[in-house]
């Protein structure tokens, strides 16, 4: 009992570490935003006027106050081709740095000082660089990013100022007696602080579409696309996720897919990146087999009319001497297969699949009883090709077998309640019927995709398939639709 202990705890460990699916995005690639975001951030910036704000200091130890109303920020612009992002790795932060902004703020105001006067002012920032930092998590298994407050230095901000009272251009040629810096951060905090705040509930609604858990009830089993760990680098981040698959129904069975010794490097050059790894494979084709997905029964009745033999007794007397004479002429002739121990999965420059398979001849005697004749044991042997495809903006992954070179080999005939007989004729025969499993197994695969771990919206601007020695890499350019 403790061996077997040991032995789960050490698959525990094997299996907490490595990626069924891995996902890297350049952050160059993320400029590609730009376009769609920026205009968004300016008309938020100028669509709405500030709200009034008292400043009150001392000048020459005489109290002053300056009353700024109708705060109004306009021609607000950004320098797009300079703006960028950038990470901070140890903090796991995105950086994004507005460059060179410049924008106008006119407002009504009064001014007292010893007097009061009122007026308009017109206040001109230039070239200011605001970063916009988005601190980034995982938490629960989940991608989480929060996009804090903006940050801009003060002293580097240049600010003119031009008001239409003599006396209070007489006062503003004294500098200090118009509090600019406060006036800067009241602008700053009014409006980009709150640019950023409003863009996190869009952040939220976006990442928040991420669907880590999925069904698949053709098939009885479900997937587990949580993420384990975040990598920040200097030119991409990197999600490193399960990527596994389990039975609906027995979600605490054990996993015993034991994952390859190593990650495979990215081969693509794409911005974005998604590589399933063999792990991945192998955990869809332990989970299939483990909810029983691959236990089908054949009935006399639902074979095509275009096989060459007709599944009675007398029909398969052709291939399978003696069938008839034992069993009597004209009964129907079932097929109760089963995959009978986990598929092999490997990856090289195509997705192959080796299934073991048992098939039992069985001869219906009567309406409610059958009996076996004997059991055929098999391997097919079949290639996997994949297609993806968008709908209702999110992206899926599409797999079919090779119709054209899936093969039943490996023959052997066992528990024959009919002695020894050639089985040349009956393994042509099911090779041909083989063609047809697989036209109705693709017809299944067709009904549901997989669907990936990108947020609703986010899609591949000309997306490629990429297979090569333990890996499935999906890459291509991001856009939002």
């Amino acid at each position: 009992m403790r061996l077997l202990t040991l032995i789960l705890f050490i698959i525990s460990i094997a299996t907490s570490s490595y990626p069924g699916i891995r996902s890297s995005i350049n952050v160059s690639s993320l400029n590609g935003l730009k376009t769609k975001y920026l205009p968004k951030i300016i008309a938020n910036i100028t669509s709405s006027d500030l709200p009034p704000k008292d400043f009150s200091f001392n000048f020459l130890l005489i109290p002053a106050k300056l009353t700024l109303t109708n705060i109004t920020v306009a021609n607000f612009a950004i320098d797009q081709n300079a703006t960028s992002f950038s990470t901070i790795q140890n903090e796991n932060t995105l950086l994004l740095t507005f460059a060179n902004v410049s924008c106008t703020v006119t407002a009504d105001y009064k001014y007292h000082y010893p007097i009061t006067t009122s007026g308009e002012v017109t206040l001109q920032f230039s070239n200011v660089n605001i970063q916009v930092p988005m601190k980034m998590d995982i938490k629960k298994g989940e991608f989480t990013a929060t996009i804090n407050k903006a940050i801009m230095n003060e002293d580097l901000i240049t600010v003119n100022f031009v008001v239409n009272s003599k006396i209070a251009s007489f006062f503003g040629n004294i500098f200090k007696i118009w509090p600019m810096k406060n006036i800067a951060q009241h602008v700053y905090k009014s409006s980009l602080e709150k640019i950023s705040i409003y863009y996190n509930d869009e952040l939220q609604k976006l990442l928040g579409s991420i669907n880590y858990t999925d069904n698949y009830p053709g098939y009885k089993i479900s997937n587990d696309f949580h993420i384990f760990e975040l990598q920040t680098g200097s030119q991409d981040i990197q999600l490193l996720q399960n990527g596994t698959f389990f039975p609906t129904y027995d979600e605490g069975q054990l996993n015993p897919v034991i994952p390859p010794n190593i990650i495979p490097n990215f081969v693509s050059p794409n911005p974005l990146r998604i590589q399933l790894t063999e792990y991945f494979f192998d955990t869809l084709a332990w989970s299939v087999f483990a909810s029983g997905s691959l236990n089908f029964y054949i009935k006399s009745e639902s074979v095509p009319s275009s096989f060459p033999y007709v599944f009675t007794t007398s029909g398969l007397s052709k291939i399978i001497p003696n069938f008839s004479t034992i069993y009597g002429p004209g009964l129907p002739v079932d097929l109760d297969c089963s995959v009978y121990k986990i598929p092999d999965i490997s990856v090289q420059n195509t997705v192959n699949i080796y299934a073991s398979i048992y098939c039992d001849i069985m001869v219906r005697v009567a309406p409610t009883a059958s009996v076996t004749a004997f059991r055929l044991l098999a391997q097919l042997q079949s290639s996997f090709t994949g297609s993806l495809q968008v709908i209702e903006n999110s992206l899926y992954l599409f797999c079919e077998l090779d119709q054209e070179n899936s093969l039943l080999t490996n023959y052997a005939v066992v528990n024959s309640n009919m002695g020894t007989f050639n089985t040349n004729g009956l393994v042509k025969a099911l090779n041909f019927y083989t063609y047809y499993l697989v036209l109705q197994a693709n017809k299944k695969l067709g009904e549901q995709g997989i669907l990936l771990p990108l947020p609703s919206g986010v899609i591949f601007k000309k997306a490629n398939l990429y297979t090569y020695t333990g890996a499935v890499e999906i890459g291509g350019e991001p856009i939002l639709v």
